[in-house]
């Protein structure tokens, strides 16, 4: 073999080997982009199935947000109207308060008007129908004028009662007390009526002009039985009288 025949021969020899050594790269670059390929292929599922899990919860925090805020909306709502109601409620009440409260203030201006016109009406009666005596200590003193009147037709102070010495008066009922332990009662109801010893005694023991027994409407008499004495008031009687030996006073109430 020539040297030009062997060179020809080692050359397709090479040749052969470089296209053996060609095909084998080819098919790892092959098998290395169809790994590459996949990966690319799971990256971009996984990164579809990231998005689609991303927008169906940010889909679901949206609903949320937007069902909370129309709860908050509806508690306001509430709560507001609750508000006015109780505003209105709290209004009403405090314009009956004051209606009632104007009502009884007209209530009680009418009625003190009209007690101080009684008052003024009463006053004058009592200066018209009273009289001045002297009494004991040598003032003159008003007294009413049936009092009076029954005074002097009984001596006046050269008479049985003596003078004067005290002048009381509780709602238009007057008593009037003379040094020798006689009193005159008056009242216009009941008139001037006289009162003495025991059973005066126990008349004011029982609260006099306040007694529950009222004022008395005539003198003291003797009781049919010669026992003791008997004087009438207006919602009762006084009896003296001797029960066992003993002297003391009844009260008969009506």
């Amino acid at each position: 073999m020539t040297k030009k025949t062997r060179a020809r021969v080692l050359a397709g020899v090479a040749a052969l080997s470089l296209s053996f050594s060609a095909v084998a790269c080819s098919q790892d670059a092959k098998n290395d982009m169809d790994s590459a390929a996949d990966k690319v292929s799971e990256a971009a599922s996984d990164a579809k199935d990231a998005a689609k899990d991303g927008a169906d919860k940010a889909k679901d925090g949206a609903e949320d947000a937007a069902r909370d805020a129309k709860d908050a909306a509806k508690d306001g709502a509430d709560k507001a109207k609750d508000g006015a109601d109780k505003a209105k409620d709290g209004a009403e009440d405090v314009a009956r308060d004051a209606k009632d409260a104007a009502k009884d203030g007209a209530d009680k201006a009418k009625d003190g008007a009209e007690d101080v016109a009684r008052d003024a009406k009463d006053a004058k009666d009592d200066v018209e129908h009273k009289t001045e005596i002297t009494d004991a200590a040598g003032k003159e003193i008003a007294v009413p004028t049936p009092i009076v009147e029954m005074y002097e037709s009984m001596g006046g102070t050269a008479g049985h009662l003596g003078k004067l010495t005290d002048l009381k008066e509780k709602h238009g009922r007057y008593l009037a007390a003379f040094n020798k332990g006689y009193y005159i009662a008056y009242s216009k109801e009941t008139g001037a009526q006289r009162l003495n010893g025991k059973i005066a005694e126990t008349w004011m023991a029982e609260g006099g002009l306040e007694s529950d027994l009222g004022m008395p409407t005539a003198y003291e008499v003797e009781r049919q039985d010669g026992n003791g004495w008997t004087q009438n008031f207006q919602h009762g009687d006084i009896i003296w009288s001797q029960t066992d030996g003993t002297w003391g006073p009844t009260i008969e109430k009506n």
